[in-house]
């Protein structure tokens, strides 16, 4: 067993000996009953902290790390524990277990629900564990630092006039799992964390803007082209600086002061969305248009606002007779499982304004273009900031858990976090549904377990059952999800099975570093290319489906002279499967614990993009991470 292993077994059993073992008169026990009982004591302390969901909250914490904002209207409360919150003239709801942060100013505000990481200006430490309280002070100072450092980021930006650039690159640098919510006098900006892992869906009421066809050289901030020199106004990496050196070391933080070329704002430029009466398309409810500007983690909690939204998009992707896919289906372009509600996506910001509303493309920012490393160079950033990303989750939790399988990205993180997740005593889970057995996932039983051993971390094994009709977990999810029934059975077998408190570090994205698809001859952007990636069946040959993959073309400004040399398969995985398929599945997951989507770093994985296509196939990094004795 690795020395600090042993070192920090050493440090909690002494702690489990002595811990509350003080009788009456202040002596410490030394008989061996004594120190049986304070271990006792310890292991139901420890047990308590390791409670599932059920136990802490009863199969009643319906929309779960949930929230709904609407502007100038005070929403319902979902549940009466939830929380009420004022911001400028938009009231939320929001649930308790969703933590926020806030900063306020002459004429901008700024509000973070979830948990936004800035970039460490510490390298990633061996620290002990014994240290937890004052690395969790730390952490909670930096994270604290994020919504003043944007609240003065977009002072600057309103005193230039129109422009986002100084929030546009400061969130770009952030991680974590976040909606921050930027407002600048009577427009509110509303920006996704970098796969949009923590969704934010808002009302379409017939008046949102996006980009027009051929707009590029008049895009909001054409003039402030991106710094070459690393100089970034977040106190990070700017993109430019990634691109071309990704060890670039991070400047210090905007001081407000100096004033940028004034742009035309993100509503110039624009037109309405395209095809707007596709097959499956429902008419608008007579009442929505009249309704307060409103924004929500779940469609559901929309839908409720709206007096009741349909589905009829949603039924015509996932029961389409062509659909099939092994993997499970899920629903294509601007679709969401309400009829009417549409989602921030990856990379874009949403700005509502008095009377309408503008989706704009910010990363890659104009001026951007990929610049290729060879994996050895580019390894040493991608490890750092990995580990950091490890270290981020179990500096801000007691307890940590990792769902570990027989595949590369839960072993990366392993690797990359090990000395954290040992100091940790993180908690590793593999999850399987035994009354299927030829699923895939009962080689990761063989496998996650001997990983897990040779870690020393303690591993779960979970059975996926049938969530059975009528029962309390299926009456919660229902609530939470009442028209779209994703992966119920996972997540009910999470929330009787993992810690409910513990940040648990979900590997999703891998596929955005390694690359998802196989064949990628073909580079000349177009929607039956992506909707054959996207549905691997007869489905992607519809001339519908084409449809709505160039609504959300539009939609994302999804050109090749936006996406910054990268490659249309590698950004297509990122922005239209991660803002959808990830964060639904994240959704389940707020349910049972605290998700922690550990790969959610642009640092990271613009680095692992800037790799040649070969050695992400190869998995070039994540080889490195294991290569103990290089040459």
């Amino acid at each position: 067993m690795p020395k600090n292993r042993m070192r920090a077994l050493a440090a909690r059993a002494k702690r489990m000996f002595t811990s509350g073992s003080r009788d009456g008169a202040g002596e410490q026990a030394h008989t061996p009953e004594e120190r049986r009982l304070a271990a006792v004591r310890e292991f139901h302390r420890h047990e308590r902290q390791l409670a599932p969901a059920y136990k802490h909250w009863g199969y009643k914490n319906v929309f779960a790390k949930g929230f709904i904002g609407i502007r100038g209207v005070e929403p319902e409360l979902p549940r009466e524990r939830w929380q009420r919150l004022t911001f400028g003239d938009w009231h939320f709801a929001i649930d308790p277990e969703l933590e926020h942060r806030q900063a306020v100013g002459e004429r901008c505000a700024v509000l973070i629900l979830g948990h936004a990481f800035a970039p460490a200006t510490d390298a990633p430490g061996g620290t002990a564990r014994s240290d937890a309280d004052a690395r969790l002070a730390t952490v909670a100072s930096r994270r604290d630092a994020v919504a003043a450092n944007l609240l003065a980021a977009a002072r600057a930006d309103l005193a230039a006039g129109a422009s986002r650039t100084r929030v546009d690159e400061l969130v770009t640098w952030l991680s974590g799992r976040f909606v921050a919510f930027v407002l600048r006098g009577e427009e509110l900006d509303v920006y996704g964390d970098p796969m949009a892992t923590r969704a934010c869906y808002y009302l379409d009421q017939g008046n949102i803007r996006v980009a027009a066809p051929n707009a590029t050289a008049f895009a909001e901030g054409a003039a402030e082209a991106p710094r070459a020199t690393g100089q970034a106004a977040s106190g990070g990496v700017s993109a430019t600086a990634v691109a071309a050196d990704p060890g670039a070391t991070a400047p210090a933080p905007v001081d407000g002061t100096e004033a940028l070329a004034p742009s035309d704002g993100p509503f110039a430029h624009t037109t309405a969305i395209p095809y707007p009466n596709l097959p499956g398309s429902a008419p608008a409810p007579d009442n929505l248009r009249a309704l307060a500007p409103a924004v929500a983690s779940h469609t559901a909690l929309l839908s409720n606002y709206a007096g009741g939204l349909t589905f009829r998009e949603k039924r015509w992707a996932l029961t389409h007779p062509d659909y099939a896919d092994d993997f499970g289906r899920w629903m294509p372009g601007l679709i969401t499982a309400h009829d009417h509600v549409r989602q921030v996506s990856a990379n874009c910001r949403l700005t509502i304004a008095a009377q309408e509303a503008a989706h704009r493309r910010f990363f890659p920012p104009l001026g951007y273009h990929r610049a290729e490393h060879p994996a050895e160079e580019a390894f040493p950033i991608f490890r750092d900031e990995l580990r950091q990303q490890v270290r981020n989750w179990c500096d801000t939790h007691r307890e940590v858990s990792l769902p570990l399988t027989s595949g590369r990205d839960s072993r990366a993180i392993l690797a990359a976090g090990i000395i954290e997740l040992q100091e940790a005593g993180a908690l590793t889970f593999t999850y399987h549904p035994f009354h299927v057995p030829q699923k895939s996932t009962h080689t990761d039983l063989d496998i996650a377990g001997r990983i897990s051993a040779a870690a020393g971390l303690p591993h779960l094994v979970i059975d996926v059952r049938n969530v059975k009709r009528g029962s309390p977990m299926d009456e919660l999810y229902n609530a939470t999800f009442p028209s779209y029934r994703r992966y119920a059975n996972l997540a009910a077998a999470l929330y009787v099975n993992i810690p409910a408190k513990a940040a648990t570090l979900f590997g999703v994205g891998g596929g955005i570093i390694t690359g998802m698809y196989r064949n990628t001859d073909e580079q000349t952007l177009s929607a039956p290319l992506l909707a054959r990636k996207y549905a691997n069946s007869k489905f992607g040959d519809s001339p519908e489906l084409h449809r709505r993959l160039e609504q959300w073309f539009a939609y994302t400004e999804f050109d090749t002279e936006r996406l910054g040399g990268h490659s249309i398969y590698d950004l297509f995985h990122w922005e239209h499967r991660m803002s959808k398929w990830g964060a639904e599945g994240y959704l389940e997951y707020d349910l049972a614990t605290v998700p922690a989507p550990v790969l959610n770093s642009r640092r990271l994985l613009l680095t692992a993009l800037s790799l040649p296509e070969a050695d992400r196939k190869a998995k070039r990094l994540y080889e490195l991470l294991e290569i103990t004795d290089p040459e």
